[in-house]
């Protein structure tokens, strides 16, 4: 599991900040 940046995560419950690593 890696962090997600805090720019490209729009949405915490959607699975989006997974994708755009």
């Amino acid at each position: 599991m890696h962090i997600p940046s805090p720019l490209k995560v729009h949405s915490p419950m959607f699975p989006d900040y997974e994708k755009t690593s």
